[in-house]
């Protein structure tokens, strides 16, 4: 059980980011800032002498930067809870997605980098925040895989275009580090092609499917406009964009890239949108819908409709997801299970078979 405030160390080697960081934290009385650093050594001597349960960790930092500072805290102070705070830059998703490696429960962007309504930046860096220390306080929190998958599925010598149902997992905040509970544990003969949808900059998606297809058995890439819905593949949806399921011809599916409006959709890539467009493509009763970890309700209403109209929705348990906002968004309005992140991919593949 976690306890309040959540004291937090604010660590970044730019005085007016830790001021914007700390104003958005201290909007929150569940929030107490206890400290600001700025760098990797400051912030170890500090977290040692404060003792903070919350540690908001920038990346690139003079003397020590973040990703050796993440290191050294989770070998010290293993049961301080991380958050990275990262520029929207191809070096700052590497450096990030290889913190949610080392430990770091989740990332938010850096105040002023995101080309979005800036309460949502504050929502999220709040929502982030708060869900990552009543995660961290719960001993049992992840079962997270720590080695990639040691043998690569053998070369399929032809692509598979023709399936019977289609899986589309939507996943926002802490979802890098709660898809590795599911992704690594779906088999390379999963009958099925994978959608991923994970609320993502642009920046981030190749280098996250990159990182995922270290870990799994079945194929994963990044979407590209028109790319093929294949069995034995993941397609993780490109950042800054909706992907919509067309039916190109009978028996071939492709995902199309479409220009999405902020104005009209508050998160893009959109989950709404993609489980939309494939009941249309493929009917309801052949999609397999799954809501984990995220701020606000997308993709609830879209998997809600799914499951009443002859398909599956699942949705993560609130055990282990990092903000219960989706996947209880979904869970209320009704869907066929709930489970927590570390049983997904087993009811997956029980709701995978013919039936």
């Amino acid at each position: 059980m976690a306890t309040w405030p959540c004291k937090v160390l604010i660590v970044d080697d730019s005085a007016l980011m830790r001021r914007s960081i700390k104003a958005i934290l201290e909007k929150s009385d569940k929030i107490e800032i206890v400290g600001a650093a700025r760098d990797g050594v400051d912030a170890l001597a500090k977290a040692h002498d404060l003792k903070p349960d919350l540690i908001t960790l920038d990346i690139n930092m003079p003397n020590m930067d973040g990703l050796t500072c993440l290191a050294h805290l989770k070998e010290e102070m293993p049961t301080i809870t991380v958050v990275m705070v990262s520029s929207l830059t191809d070096e700052g998703a590497s450096a990030t997605l290889e913190a949610i490696e080392l430990g770091a429960i989740g990332y938010v962007a850096k105040p002023g980098t995101m080309s979005m309504r800036l309460n949502q930046v504050e929502d999220e860096i709040l929502e982030t925040v708060l869900g990552g220390h009543e995660m961290g306080s719960k001993p049992m929190r992840r079962h997270r895989k720590t080695a990639p998958v040691v043998a690569p599925p053998p070369m399929r010598t032809k692509s598979v275009t023709n399936f019977d149902k289609l899986l589309i997992i939507g996943i926002s905040t802490g979802g890098p580090a709660t898809i590795m509970e599911v992704l690594p544990d779906i088999p390379a003969n999963y009958p099925h092609p994978v959608v991923l949808v994970q609320h993502m900059p642009a920046a981030f998606t190749a280098p996250f499917a990159e990182r995922l297809n270290k870990y799994c058995a079945l194929t994963v890439r990044e979407s590209t406009n028109n790319m093929p819905l294949e069995v034995g593949t993941v397609t993780v949806v490109h950042g800054g964009v909706n992907a919509e399921i067309h039916m190109e011809k009978v028996g071939r599916y492709v995902v199309r890239h479409r220009k999405a409006d902020p104005k009209a959709f508050f998160y893009i890539p959109n989950i709404d949108f993609t489980i939309q467009t494939a009941t249309r493509a493929l009917t309801p009763s052949r999609i397999i819908a799954v809501i984990m970890t995220g701020i606000g309700d997308d993709g609830a209403k879209a998997a809600h409709f799914v499951d009443t109209h002859g398909g599956v929705a699942l949705a993560e348990a609130e055990e282990t997801s990092v903000v219960y906002g989706m996947p209880k968004s979904l869970a209320e309005l009704g869907c066929s299970y709930v489970e927590p992140s570390y049983r997904m991919a087993t009811r997956i593949l029980r709701v995978s078979r013919p039936r």
